[in-house]
């Protein structure tokens, strides 16, 4: 930073810290389970990349977290997955659908995804009935 006053000038330079409360993991979280209850908020500092972060109520996780891991969203989806559960997939293209088994796979945020039994992954959301519903164009 410049700064300029009567017959003088010169330059400053200034460390920032910007510190906010993130959740962190308080015990290991396997793959699935509910982190609401796993986890505490904690102050840290807030650095390029790592925002802080707290999960939203039924939020599960969708890899296994360690105890003393920062909590980001793409550990947590908000649908409960037991990997290699079974489920209906619709693929959906305007008035055509077809449907096909598929099992289910952890997925970040808030889709569902599966395998196919070729091994292709899919993505969708979760209809009422539990079905993975494709859409593609």
């Amino acid at each position: 930073m410049k700064f300029a006053g009567r017959n003088c000038s010169g330059w400053g330079w200034v460390r920032l810290e910007v510190w906010a409360e993130t959740a962190i993991t308080t015990r290991v979280v396997r793959t699935g389970e509910a982190v609401g209850s796993a986890f505490a908020m904690v102050e840290q500092e807030v650095i390029p990349g790592r925002m802080p972060f707290v999960p939203p109520a039924g939020a599960v996780a969708v890899r296994s977290l360690p105890v003393g891991t920062i909590i980001s969203p793409v550990d947590v989806s908000m649908s409960a997955v037991v990997a290699g559960d079974p489920v209906k997939i619709v693929v959906a293209a305007g008035a055509l659908a077809v449907e096909t088994q598929g099992r289910r796979v952890a997925c970040a945020g808030s889709r569902a995804c599966a395998v196919l039994p070729s091994g292709k992954h899919v993505e969708g959301h979760l209809d009422g009935s539990g079905h993975l519903i494709m859409e593609v164009p």
